[in-house]
């Protein structure tokens, strides 16, 4: 009687092992040995030969061959067609295209996993350790547990398993250092980065390797909760600050990040990040630490002066603050009643200028680090704000109204009017001659500079004892931007300002779509309708080439703005990667896009690894 064959899972896996090994695929036998437990195997010191599991397929594929041609038949007879492992064979008498078919390596391998010796001796007990796991629990009850932090060990897949503890770096015999960083804070830096090629012995199989293109995403991860906004220093682009509501800002180094860190994730798995140990002597990223977690910790706002020496924050627990890029504090003050919703520098960077729910926005002398000027201008909060020029500034609030305010003056210069819900954003373009605000109301609307220039260009007077019923028909909108279905939450201009980009302004809703409007003429220009859930923000490049969307899906949208056309996502494959509350481009370079999300992580984006956008702007 012939005797029954069997596969068990376990001499499956010291295959597919041994092939990984063959290939060169160090990183993953080692994840397959690990999980799986092959150092107990039965099997670990059972001599596999190379292209083992090549030849057992090949074998597989003959047995195939001969089931779909039993019978005979015509169109078996004069089948020329091919069979593969993936995909179904059919008959066919076309001829077959010409392939390049390996030999096949036989030369003898060494026992799967050879004992390990120590002074000529065979170390007894050797064994893998399972990495160990313990989540961390978030203070606030509402965030999400935390990504969990490992203890990493170093592991070479042919040296003995070493002891626990930790290890400043990680190589997997393949002749790249796979570093990364943790500050005290659990502060993780990753970098993305295709893995480099090794030297194999002699005789080793050669396979041929296809080079894929550098993944183009980096994920940092540290914060504590969910990130809600970034900003790049405009004078060292090379430094990005993030707040979260974990109560700090961060502000990350790129160039250590870059020089230090490399590690391959796969595109369609962006969180499968493993925690890292500290490898030199930089601590990370600063941590600008505000009030305790458990007082209303929000980090709403960010924005760095011209010349990207001082960064302001605002947060719900109203204290106006401004840190140098070292982390190191400049000043704190609290004058606000309510949380603060905006923070702006003059250009020449002698004002700061604050909005907060309490209704007011406060001027503050940089310099002095004192209040120049409180303006209670709202009956609601003040929801954002904009420099018009170094001295007038303009407000929106919840109350549907949008006020000019001089810095000399107490009083409205002008008060705009015509929106039926809470206006979210203001914006003046590039050259300040157009004024853009958002709502609630479902509408964007513009304004020209007519409204608050006399015939010389001049700033108006104040007018005055106008109501809101005398303002709005004095200075309406030019143009109500009407055609999303549901709250518009941001807008931006384009940043270029030069001919017709000069009018250009981009618009994204909670009705999952954006739009591109010529602001001049009212007209809107493209459509935008690639996600799924509503969109919190989005960004120009700074050549006005491209915008990007941020969404609730998780999925980053870049469009081209000449041609409407989407040009690339992220994720490329898979779900997407949760809620993305914030996507900055860089304003000088523009060769990064910042992403903030909810899962804790911030996103970087490295336009110049990805080819779609590098041939659209070829083109």
């Amino acid at each position: 009687m012939t005797p029954a064959m069997h596969i068990t899972a376990d001499e499956v896996n010291c295959l597919v092992y041994a092939y990984l090994q063959d290939s060169g695929f160090q990183h993953s036998s080692f994840a397959l040995r690990t999980e799986s437990r092959l150092d107990l195997s039965p099997h670990a010191k059972t001599p596999i030969r190379r292209g083992e599991l090549v030849d057992l397929l090949s074998k597989a594929l003959l047995y195939t061959e001969v089931e779909a041609h039993w019978k005979l038949d015509a169109s078996a007879a004069k089948c020329t067609a091919s069979f593969s492992l993936l995909v179904p064979h059919v008959c066919s008498v076309r001829p077959p295209r010409r392939q390049h078919t390996p030999a096949s390596i036989s030369s003898p391998r060494s026992e799967l996993f050879p004992t390990p010796h120590v002074n000529g001796t065979a170390h007894e007990g050797a064994s893998v350790q399972k990495r160990k796991a313990s989540p961390k629990v978030s203070v606030d009850t509402r965030a999400e547990k935390r990504i969990r932090t490992t203890e990493d060990v170093e592991m070479h897949l042919d040296d003995p398993a070493p002891k626990a503890g930790p290890s400043n770096a990680i190589n997997h015999g393949t002749g790249q250092d796979e570093v990364m960083e943790v500050d005290n804070n659990n502060t993780f830096y990753r970098e993305i980065d295709a893995p480099q090629d090794k030297h194999e012995p002699p005789d080793s199989p050669r396979i041929p390797k296809i080079e894929d293109p550098p993944n183009p995403v980096t994920l940092l991860q540290g914060h504590e909760a969910e990130v809600f906004g970034a900003a790049w220093n405009p004078a060292h682009p090379n430094l990005l600050a993030t707040g979260s509501k974990d109560a700090t800002v961060r502000i990350w180094t790129w160039e250590d990040v870059k020089a230090n860190i490399r590690h391959h994730v796969p595109p369609d798995s962006p969180f499968s990040i493993s925690p890292p140990e500290s490898q030199y002597s930089r601590p990370g990223p600063h941590i600008l630490r505000h009030q305790p977690k458990s007082d209303q910790p929000d980090i709403t706002s960010l924005d760095w002066n011209a010349d990207g020496t001082f960064l302001a924050t605002g947060s719900y627990d109203r204290l106006l603050r401004i840190w140098r890029p070292s982390g190191e504090p400049y000043m704190s003050q609290v004058h606000h009643s309510g949380p603060i919703f905006s923070v702006q520098f003059s250009k020449t960077g002698k004002w700061l200028l604050s909005a907060s729910l309490d209704g007011t926005a406060c001027v503050w002398d940089v310099a002095t680090r004192k209040l120049e000027m409180q303006f209670k201008v709202h009956t609601t909060g003040c929801l954002d704000v904009d420099w018009l020029d170094e001295s007038t500034f303009a407000t929106c609030s919840a109350n549907r109204a949008i006020h000019l305010v001089s810095v000399s003056s107490k009083e409205a210069v002008r008060t705009f009017v015509g929106h039926t819900n809470e206006v979210n954003q203001v914006k003046f373009n590039k050259h300040k001659s157009i004024l853009a605000s958002c709502s609630d109301d479902c509408t964007a609307r513009i304004w020209l500079s007519e409204a608050w220039t006399n015939s010389d260009g001049s700033m108006a007077t104040a007018d005055q004892d106008l109501n809101e019923a005398q303002s709005a028909e004095k200075y309406p909108a030019k143009f109500v931007l009407s055609g999303h279905t549901n709250s518009v939450g941001a807008i931006r201009w384009c940043p270029t300002g030069n001919g017709d980009t000069e009018t250009l302004l981009a618009t994204c809703s909670f009705d999952k779509t954006a739009r591109l409007w010529d602001a001049l003429r009212g007209t809107c220009l493209r459509v935008f309708a690639e996600n799924t859930k509503p969109l919190f923000s989005i960004t120009f490049s700074p050549e006005g080439r491209f915008v990007a969307t941020g969404s609730e899906d998780g999925y980053l949208y870049i469009y081209n703005t000449a041609t409407g056309n989407k040009v690339w996502r992220w994720p490329t494959a898979g779900p997407g990667a949760g809620p993305i509350y914030d996507v900055n481009w860089q304003k000088f370079g523009g060769q990064r896009l910042a992403m903030c999300m909810k899962s804790k992580i911030v996103g970087i984006v490295d336009t110049t690894r990805i080819p779609e956008l590098m041939d659209e702007a070829s083109s």
